[in-house]
């Protein structure tokens, strides 16, 4: 009994490998030459990083759909990824400290850069809708039917905006992210399922907490246009923000971790913390502490340990 895991490892393991290097080297050399080809083109910065953007998004989808084909889990990886992607897609193409002024239609241009990953996200729920089409049953019934029915509501509420295109962007966005939840709900089937997902979550939300401090703490705001305090001036960026975020990546991060196993997760929360008091966003600082202790309190921890 115990050779046949033994017996496939090592076959399962060579396909891994040998596919998804071979697709990654094709996308690689598929950017040397696209690089080459458009050095005029790529001059402009935002153009580079949004090719790279997705080129990097689209290998991460192609390692995902190998490794679940190796692992016998075609879908739970490549949806796990778009989600991770969808999440982080904001902080990428951050435009907070230059949104435009303009009215109509018109966005900020990294909006529309963001815009594209969304596009890619969206071509792999395509992908896995047609080739596993019962992944959205039960999209309007039991519990989740609600957030699909509101979901909808507020797509078609968005032809009543002052600025309909404005809105209909962003309910392309819910659209999509719902979508998206709603499989990676149907592949949580064991508890390492469900921890999967949550790490998947956490290195999201490390990726939407770190980026935004480096760019505050590296990239200062001489103008004073955020404040006249030296901490004000440098984490510029939605500082309540920064530190609500802060505060659900302890929170997700403590409720991984657990005696005996490694201690990375509590080393992240810890990290977390910091950044959320060094953000200085009361309301965010207020938050994740209220968070914090609803959480231990449904767990009955603190009763248990008094």
């Amino acid at each position: 009994m115990n050779s046949t895991p033994t017996q496939f490892e090592a076959p399962v393991k060579s396909r891994l490998r040998g596919g998804t290097i071979a697709v990654l080297t094709a996308l690689a050399l598929a950017t040397v030459l696209l690089l080459s080809a458009g050095r005029e083109f790529l001059g402009d910065s935002s153009v580079a990083t949004v090719i790279l953007s997705a080129l990097i998004f689209f290998a991460l989808l192609v390692f995902a759909a190998a490794y679940g084909r190796a692992t016998n889990q075609p879908v739970k990886w490549l949806i796990f990824v778009v989600w991770w992607g969808l999440m982080v897609s904001e902080e990428v193409f951050s435009y907070r400290s230059d949104i435009a002024t303009v009215s109509g239609a018109n966005f900020a241009s990294q909006a529309y850069d963001q815009a594209i990953l969304w596009v890619v996200a969206l071509l792999a729920l395509v992908i896995i809708v047609l080739k596993y089409p019962h992944s959205l049953r039960g999209l309007f019934h039991g519990d989740y039917k609600w957030v699909s029915w509101i979901t909808l509501f507020s797509v078609l509420s968005s032809a009543y905006s002052p600025n309909p295109a404005f809105s209909l962007a962003w309910a392309f966005k819910l659209a999509l992210v719902v979508l998206v939840v709603h499989i990676c709900s149907q592949q949580i089937m064991e508890l390492a399922d469900l921890k999967a997902f949550i790490r998947v979550t956490i290195w999201a939300f490390v990726f939407l907490t770190v980026l935004p401090t480096l760019r505050s703490v590296f990239i200062p705001d001489p103008a004073g246009e955020y404040g006249t305090g030296a901490l004000e001036q440098r984490f510029r960026e939605a500082p309540t923000e920064i530190s609500g975020i802060a505060g659900l990546l302890a929170i997700l991060c403590v409720m991984i971790y657990s005696k005996g196993k490694p201690k990375w997760s509590l080393w992240v929360a810890v990290s977390s913390l910091v950044i959320m008091v060094i953000a200085g966003g009361k309301t965010g600082i207020a938050a994740g502490i209220i968070s914090g202790i609803l959480f231990f309190g449904l767990q009955r921890r603190i009763c248990g340990r008094l």
